[in-house]
This record gives C-alpha cells, structure tokens and sequence, in this order.
C-alpha cells in the first residue's frame, strides 16, 4: 500500500501552514516554491482542506491560507479523510466467495486500517513542527 500524492502534498501543505500558525497568511505562490509542489494539483487539494473546515483564504495582495485550527487540533489523519475519505485498505464487510461465508482475512484487513487510523490520529502538526514525533525509523 503506498499513500497517494494527494495526501502527501496536503500534508506538507498543511506542515508549512502550521509552520506560519498565528502569522500572515501564506500564498499559494510561496508554499509551491518553498516545497515544490505543482500549483495547479494543490489547488485542487486547497478545496478539500478548506471543505473539511481545516483552513480559510482571504484575497488580495496579502491573501492567502491560514490554518482555521490551532496546529494541536489538526491530525495527520484529519489531512487524510479530508482527501481521501475514512481510512479503509479495502471494501470489504467480512463475506466473500458465495455470499454466505465469513471471511478470515478480513479481520487481517480491518484491524490493519484501525491501526494505520490510530496512529495517524496520533500525530498532530504541532508535534511534527516541535519535533515530538521522531518518525526517523521509518527511513
């Protein structure tokens, strides 16, 4: 299982806001420079993020994002239902093959999306922008 681009970039988005929380709004036009990302796809991702209520825009000279939240309220999970939806490996309700059967594997399944759930929700963006997670073991 691999994360999409699209929650990968809204993520480091959502970081670079958080970086900036209780300062200026931040441009779209800086955030793409800063972290290279393409304009055009993040402002497609800008759309889901402000929906979910985790950011606001202003226009003009000075507009730009602001985080609608403190950096302490928003998850990495939160990013991730906002893009994606509930976090779910697959479609699956426990009954395969016939119909009729109660499917093994699927416990397998469920309880791996509960923990990918859990730990997302974990890991807010302030503790990825204070440095209390060390996620460095997963390098």
């Amino acid at each position: 299982m691999k994360l999409s681009t699209k929650v990968r970039y809204a993520t480091r988005f959502m970081i670079t806001l958080a970086q900036r929380y209780g300062g200026d709004s931040v441009s779209l036009k800086d955030i793409v420079e800063k972290e290279g990302l393409s304009a055009k796809y993040l402002s497609q991702l800008v759309l889901d993020l402000k929906r979910a209520g985790m950011i606001t825009s202003s226009r003009g000279n000075s507009g730009g994002y602001l985080l609608a939240r403190s950096p302490a309220d928003i998850s990495v999970k939160d990013i991730y239902v906002a893009i994606e939806g509930e976090i779910n490996l697959v479609d699956c309700q426990g009954i395969c093959g016939d119909g009729n059967s109660l499917c093994v594997a699927s416990s397998i399944w469920i309880g791996l999306s509960r923990v990918m759930s859990d730990y997302l929700a974990d890991i807010s963006l302030e503790s990825l922008i204070v440095g209390k997670e060390n996620l460095n073991f997963f390098i």
